[in-house]
């Protein structure tokens, strides 16, 4: 991941409707950040259900399809901006 983003610097604030938590992902400099909290000025928010996100995360679930039937919701930075970031992690 670092090689991929090492002049990349965007944050992405995750809202998890389900139990109203805000929780936040930070890369830069090839670091990627979490926080238990949305920070200020984000690039990215993202609104969706902590059951959607654990399983998009354990690849059991399709993002491309959470998104297209709503699951998950790209409140700003686009859905392009929000594939960029995600690209930014390796999957084996």
């Amino acid at each position: 991941m670092a090689e991929k983003c090492l002049d990349y610097n965007k944050k992405a604030v995750f809202h998890f409707t389900d139990i109203d938590k805000y929780w936040t992902i930070h890369i830069r400099r090839g670091i990627a950040e979490v926080q238990p909290f949305a920070m200020t000025e984000p690039d990215l928010e993202i609104e969706t259900t902590s059951f959607v996100w654990k399983e998009i995360l354990a690849e059991i679930r399709n993002p491309v399809k959470a998104l297209a039937t709503g699951e998950i919701k790209v409140k700003r930075g686009g859905v392009t901006g929000f594939a960029t970031f995600m690209g930014k992690f390796e999957r084996n």
